[in-house]
């Protein structure tokens, strides 16, 4: 592994962590707002709404990874420019569809998972004004990893860190101040995203005009083009799916055991979504980078990256699992009173 690698895996992998660090920093910071000025039933509802939600937003991930590969393929700029506004129509599609599907099955998914009967009301109010952001959620992924391809890396944190900061204080004046309880969370949260999405159009528009070539008014939604963004975006949702999927099975398992072992398992869920970003932006770096090795037949480079990218993430992995076992009751107050 020479030191160039190295120097190049951190340069892909520090900006991701960042990124996804803001997100998860403040999805935390909200779920302890919830727990405690509204209570441990809302913490619940909310916790058991979010991951029952993360089913339907996984394809986001998916449609922001194709945008990614396929610059790191070295396409034509053209080209890039092209696919990655066919991604972006594809993905608000899906958002949209997605909507009406989680809509008219969020009842059954929550008694599927065992809800508590006192956590359903304010689980069904959540997630059905959250539902509105889906589609806005897809379009700002997609868009913001386009503004990454081309070189604008900061300004795309700068939008995810004045989303995140909307977000939350818009979170502190529907809770605190308006007493809008969960329904204050999720409005929080879709208008905060929403008007993020405008500015990313704004800037991906103005982006467009400043193109030597010029981009196509219509996008190509042909089956030819939506095949091969499929075939990169598919097994990025399914990797991202079989992980939410597994984690909506253990809610399912805790829920019959009560408000107790519900608001834990909540809490645990946020803490472990905050500490596994390194273990995630190490496994984007190396998706990334092998796209880009792999085109260069670079063969070697790939094998050493990926030990590389392994070592580091394990060594993280123990550390920052033996921090969580030494901090528990720390974390877990966050939420909630121990007492």
């Amino acid at each position: 592994m020479t030191e160039e690698l190295k120097k190049k895996v951190w340069a892909f992998s520090l900006p991701m962590i960042s990124e996804l660090f803001v997100q998860q920093l403040y999805s935390v910071i909200d779920m302890a707002i919830i727990g405690r000025y509204l209570g441990a039933k809302e913490l619940g509802a909310v916790g058991n709404a979010a991951n029952i939600i993360m089913l339907f937003l996984v394809a986001s991930g998916g449609f922001e990874m194709t945008v990614d590969v396929m610059v790191s393929r070295l396409l034509g700029a053209g080209k890039n420019v092209a696919m990655a506004r066919d991604t972006l129509f594809l993905s608000a599609i899906s958002g949209m569809v997605l909507v009406v599907i989680a809509w008219i099955s969020l009842p059954v998914l929550y008694k599927a998972v065992s809800l508590p009967e006192n956590m359903v009301g304010d689980a069904l109010l959540y997630g059905r004004v959250y539902l509105f952001a889906l589609p806005i959620i897809y379009i700002y992924d997609v868009g913001r990893a386009i503004l990454i391809s081309n070189e604008r890396a900061k300004i795309s944190f700068y939008l995810l860190a004045t989303s995140s900061i909307l977000n939350l204080l818009l979170n502190l004046l529907f809770i605190l101040v308006l007493q809008l309880g969960v329904l204050g969370s999720a409005l929080g949260t879709v208008l905060a995203q929403g008007i993020t999405m405008l500015v990313t159009l704004y800037l991906l528009a103005k982006m467009d005009r400043q193109e030597e070539e010029p981009v196509p008014p219509k996008p190509d939604l042909s089956w030819t083009k939506i095949k091969s963004i499929l075939h990169i975006a598919l097994p990025t949702i399914f990797q991202q799916f079989a992980i939410t999927f597994g984690a909506t099975l253990v809610q399912a398992c805790v829920n019959p055991f009560g408000q107790e072992a519900i608001l834990g398992y909540v809490a645990i869920v946020k803490v472990m979504n905050l500490a596994r970003i390194v273990l995630v932006g190490f496994a984007q770096t190396l998706t990334l980078m092998t796209a880009q090795l792999l085109a260069a037949k670079m063969y070697s480079a790939v094998k050493a990256v990926y030990r590389y990218c392994g070592n580091v993430s394990l060594i993280y992995w123990l550390v920052s699992s033996a921090l969580s076992v030494i901090f528990c009751q720390l974390l877990a107050g966050m939420f909630f009173d121990l007492g």
